[in-house]
């Protein structure tokens, strides 16, 4: 008796619009978080996580530079193309 209530309760709770109680369980409205970097963006460059990880990068590719001489043109077409907004 006790296990079917039980499975019943828990039919209840996967179909029910309820949840039964269970808040985070609920579909999104479909607004993206913006908080959440988005990959389908046409532009972006003007995605702030797409723009530090670029920055990051071409940081990376100039201490490369001081450290031992190699991919300084890269570093700086790199450079270059941040300052112009352009990946």
């Amino acid at each position: 008796m006790v296990r079917m209530a039980t499975t019943i309760w828990l039919a209840v709770c996967l179909v029910g619009s309820g949840g039964c109680g269970m808040k985070g369980n609920q579909p999104s409205s479909g607004q993206a978080d913006s908080t959440l970097p988005n990959p389908y963006r046409p532009d972006r460059s003007n995605d702030p996580h797409a723009r530090k990880t670029w920055e990051d990068g071409v940081t990376a590719l100039e201490a490369e530079c001081r450290r031992s001489g190699r991919y300084c043109d890269q570093a700086k077409a790199s450079r270059a193309a941040l300052r112009k907004g352009q990946p």
